[in-house]
């Protein structure tokens, strides 16, 4: 090879480093702030057409605001920042119910993930998923109001992946219950 192909070579690389660097240090960068910018649009879209739907009803835009904020409140209250107030409200609604938990299982939290691998935000916040096991004992009665009470009382958005029972004998209706959850968190 000579001097001429030698320069050849090292301009192509030039030129290709110059587009890495490019690529890595202004255009990703972008696109991920276009990203962002486009799911607030969205969200904002979508509260100014609740916002409008509860005007269209014959509302004032003062009480579509206000029931706009109530919603949100709500599910500002189902994802919480820290795992242990979601924790805490699988364990005392056992509890309340007269539920025996003998044995609580929790993993770190984790960010929560589509199938393509993105990360789920909202708002500019992060979505995780701690997952949980629990074994408790307990009637069908009390199993039934625990569940029920999930959606209604705590403190968190949660869902039941899995659930296993086993009666304890021919004759008493005490359950052993195992439940598989993930409970969701913005951070």
């Amino acid at each position: 090879m000579n001097s001429y192909h030698i320069k050849i070579l090292i301009k192509i690389a030039l030129v290709a480093s110059a587009f890495v660097l490019f690529y890595f240090f202004v255009q990703a960068p972008r696109s991920a702030k276009l990203k962002y910018l486009a799911a607030q649009l969205r969200s904002l879209q979508e509260q100014i057409q609740q916002i409008e739907s509860v005007v269209a009803q014959g509302r004032t835009l003062q009480e579509g605001v206000k029931l706009f904020q109530q919603s949100r409140k709500n599910i500002d209250s189902k994802f919480p920042a820290k795992e242990e107030e979601g924790l805490k409200g699988l364990s005392d609604l056992a509890h309340r119910f007269d539920m025996e938990i003998t044995s609580f299982k929790s993993t770190p939290r984790a960010l929560f993930l589509l199938p393509n691998h993105e990360k789920v935000e909202i708002e500019g916040k992060a979505c995780h998923v701690v997952y949980v096991s629990v074994e408790m004992k307990g009637t069908y009665g009390q199993l039934i109001q625990y569940i029920q009470s999930l959606k209604e009382s705590l403190p968190a958005y949660v869902s039941v992946e899995k659930l296993r029972i086993i009666r304890d004998g021919t004759s008493s209706d005490r359950l052993s219950i195992f439940i598989d959850f993930n409970l969701y968190l913005l951070s």
